[in-house]
């Protein structure tokens, strides 16, 4: 069973709880490319949605990409 949408502004949240990013966090295109989040922060992240949201998210070679901007975020989280 589905859950509800994940909104832009639940994401930006929990990622500033995870790992204290300064600035507007919505409009950053490379989270992850950039190194905004590193390798301890995304497993935090995709744990946290998983578990808040009850959703499954699959690690595969595109993972990554999904986790560079906020909208890709809330794409990956609301097609799990």
């Amino acid at each position: 069973m589905m859950g509800k949408k994940v909104t832009k502004e639940e994401i930006i949240l929990l990622i500033e709880d995870i790992c204290q990013l300064e600035g507007d966090i919505g409009s950053i295109q490379d989270l992850v490319s950039g190194g905004y989040l590193d390798s301890f922060n995304v497993l935090i992240l995709i744990t946290q949605l998983e578990s808040k949201y009850s959703r499954s998210i699959e690690f595969n070679e595109d993972l990554f990409a999904h986790l560079d901007s906020i909208d890709k975020i809330c794409a990956l989280v609301n097609s799990a």
